[in-house]
């Protein structure tokens, strides 16, 4: 008995009264949790359906990122990653509230650094969609512009502009995580110089004569159009079309292929269109008869 009295019941006691003193903690930490999962829920639910009255989904689609996530083996909207990424925020910020309730200090330094992160996934969404939109929008900027301009590789040119904004786009993206990219970094910036060599090549180098029909051929098509008879550098005949670089011309002898240029370098004539020789028989045998 003096054993039991001396060393089991103080124990017992101790604990009791160590489980007495925390079940106040407990209760608190237990209510700012479920506080936490109810707040969490109605803005989750609140923020999808906004996102879905507002078109976020939709353009979601637009831009490709519905079926990116598609093909991760995500088959649930945008809307719904929005709304579950801040439905976890606002659970990290009640867990950690009740964490520092439980006097948890590990636990709760874990959790101020993900509650930390959360925020940033949400920008990075938004950054991408807009992103996205903005590529795919410039890229049918370029496209058009480059179709009125007759250039036939516009299709090329618009894609290589939206990618190149998209690149751009998940660079922003990325740092906004707050993640060590100086690989990324210095990738796109070779990229970036890649791109400018490859211009000043274009222009400087063995195709200055291209770039120069190109613009003489926006000129060319403002001052002549297709199915007048023209003559220029002793070649006469029907201007069938004004290609990128190089117009086509019908001529008695067959097709020629001029440059753009020589259109607008040199004195180029308009003429009448020449009576078919089908007609002057007609008006001959009229006069006959």
């Amino acid at each position: 008995m003096t054993f039991w009295n001396q060393v089991i019941v103080p124990a017992l006691q101790k604990v009791f009264q160590d489980v007495l003193s925390i079940l106040p903690k407990i209760l608190a930490a237990t209510i700012i949790l479920l506080i936490g999962w109810l707040v969490a829920k109605l803005l989750d639910n609140l923020v999808r359906r906004i996102l879905k009255r507002i078109g976020f989904n939709r353009l979601a689609d637009r831009t490709g990122i519905t079926g990116f996530l598609k093909n991760a083996g995500l088959k649930e909207d945008l809307s719904w990653v929005v709304g579950k990424i801040i439905f976890w925020t606002l659970m990290l910020i009640f867990l950690l509230s009740a964490a520092e309730t439980l006097e948890l200090t590990a636990l709760a330094l874990s959790l101020e650094k993900l509650v930390g992160f959360m925020p940033n996934l949400i920008v990075v969404i938004f950054v991408l969609v807009f992103g996205a939109m903005l590529a795919r929008l410039a890229g049918r900027l370029v496209r058009g512009s480059a179709l009125e301009a007759g250039i036939e590789f516009a299709d090329f040119l618009g894609k290589a502009v939206s990618n190149f904004i998209l690149i751009a786009v998940v660079v922003i993206a990325i740092t906004q995580l707050n993640i060590q990219s100086s690989v990324l970094d210095i990738a796109f910036a070779a990229l970036l110089g890649a791109f400018a060599l490859a211009i000043a090549l274009t222009i400087g180098m063995g195709t200055r004569n291209i770039s120069y029909n190109i613009i003489c051929g926006m000129y060319a098509r403002k001052t002549f159009r297709v199915g007048q008879f023209i003559r220029v550098n002793g070649v006469e005949g029907e201007l069938l079309q004004i290609g990128t670089a190089n117009a086509m011309i019908r001529t008695k002898e067959g097709l020629v292929s001029l440059p753009n240029h020589a259109l607008i370098d040199n004195s180029t004539r308009i003429q009448e269109k020449p009576r078919s020789t089908s007609s002057g028989k007609k008006r001959a045998s009229g006069k006959s008869s």
